[in-house]
């Protein structure tokens, strides 16, 4: 598995309600670490104007550490309340579509695996309140002049149901894989976030074979949480079975991209809870990978469960 750990194991996990949990570790001393957790790959590194990407690549391969996926800051400035690629404001649709761009280009430049986009705050709170089809017009033709900027970088779009708007625009899979095929670029894919996939009501295991289908997953972030908000919680930690599935099925459709662990720990130590992820990852990993393949198969062609969790049982959970 090509494994990317999360920079926000070692933030400072801020919320709505307490600021600094922890200190921030920063970059150079997160390298350092992450050099010692043995399966870490990579990292997500925020696209940067001021940044040198062929000095922070060399800095970072000093510690072993490859870049990741490229994340575009759409979310952390009050003036964007109103969205980005689908703002109101012309200008500032405008901005976020060159500021993607440039990040192509850093992501070329650096080594990155592609440019992410999390569209957190293009959507809407109250009924009435958008005119949808022109938004949806606006996000595709977006959407569609950044993947176009050049084809050799991948763009990928994270959807999530909400927060930090009550409803975002890329909510779920199916919604992401339409504005991808109406965008119809190679190049434009989805990052499928466990955790996101089930607060949006999915089985992230039938929307991994979804999005696969139309050739259009190209990363996952790993989490785990109670359905209901993005906990980001330590893979596996919930929703076990689910979990196992996932990765049973990403194995089935020969995914081979990055694995980001995608944690928000505010009451554990950030090293701990990525080292323990890791070892939560590859242990579910090597336990979906142990599970006749052939039998399994062939009882789901049958549609016989019975047989299907008595197999679980003698392989998982041993009895």
């Amino acid at each position: 598995m090509k494994i990317e750990a999360s920079r926000s194991a070692f933030s400072s996990c801020n919320d709505r309600f307490m600021k600094n949990y922890k200190q921030d570790v920063p970059l150079e001393k997160q390298l350092e670490i992450l050099q010692s957790i043995e399966h870490v790959n990579a990292i997500p590194v925020t696209y940067e104007r001021d940044v040198d990407p062929i000095k922070r690549k060399e800095m970072m391969a000093g510690f072993g550490i490859a870049p990741g996926t490229i994340v575009v800051n759409t979310y952390s400035e009050a003036r964007i309340a109103g969205g980005t690629l689908s703002n109101r404001d012309p200008a500032i649709r405008a901005e976020f579509t060159q500021k993607a761009k440039e990040a192509m280009d850093f992501c070329k430049a650096i080594g990155g695996v592609d440019v992410m986009l999390w569209l957190g705050h293009d959507g809407f709170d109250y009924p009435f309140e958008d005119d949808y089809n022109t938004r949806y017009g606006w996000l595709a033709e977006n959407l569609h002049e950044i993947a176009s900027y050049r084809s050799d970088v991948k763009v990928t779009i994270e959807y999530k149901a909400a927060d930090p708007r009550i409803s975002q625009y890329i909510s779920n899979a199916p919604k992401a894989l339409a504005l991808c095929n109406e965008v119809n670029l190679p190049n434009l894919g989805v990052i499928l976030d466990y955790g996101h996939a089930l607060i949006a009501g999915e089985n992230p295991a039938e929307s991994a074979a979804l999005l696969n289908r139309y050739n259009r997953l190209f990363h996952i972030h790993l989490s785990d949480n109670y359905c209901k908000t993005d906990d980001d919680m330590l893979i596996g930690g919930i929703t076990l079975w689910r979990t196992l599935e996932f990765f049973y099925q990403l194995q089935e459709i020969g995914y081979d991209g990055y694995y980001v662990l995608d944690i928000w720990p505010p009451r554990m130590d950030g090293v701990e809870a990525t080292k323990v992820s890791v070892k939560r990852t590859l242990a579910l990993w090597n336990l979906a990978k142990s599970l006749p393949r052939e039998k399994m198969r062939q009882y789901q062609q049958e549609g016989n469960v019975p047989a299907i969790y008595d197999l679980l049982t003698d392989h998982v959970l041993r009895i």
